[in-house]
């Protein structure tokens, strides 16, 4: 679905992969209760130059199983969209590719 919002006021609920508390000695991927976690946060109000982009696509590396650390977001480098935008220089709709991290927003 392809949103063009410009509303700095929206709400959104993220869905993201965090490192659970537990580590596995030998580095595998798995989504357990204790790895990896499901988490769903609610971003709302953007700062000046801040922008929303919608994952459209992501690539998590062997890298990133080691830089796991607990709490936070699982990293993965992704190709996504704008659909929010308090920048000037990047309007919703703007395709962006950089790291993204394992999450929808």
């Amino acid at each position: 679905e392809d949103v063009s919002i410009v509303d700095t006021q929206l709400i959104i609920v993220n869905e993201k992969w965090v490192a659970g508390q537990r580590s596995r000695p030998d580095f595998i991927c798995r989504p357990d209760k204790d790895f990896l976690k499901m988490k769903e946060e609610k971003k709302v109000q953007l700062r000046k130059n801040e922008v929303l982009v919608k994952t459209e696509m992501l690539s998590i590396d062997d890298i990133a199983r080691t830089g796991l650390r607990p709490g936070l977001t699982c990293r993965a480098l992704g190709v996504g969209r704008v659909v929010a935008s308090g920048s000037q220089s990047l309007k919703p709709g703007t395709r962006v590719i950089g790291p993204l991290g394992a999450q929808l927003y």
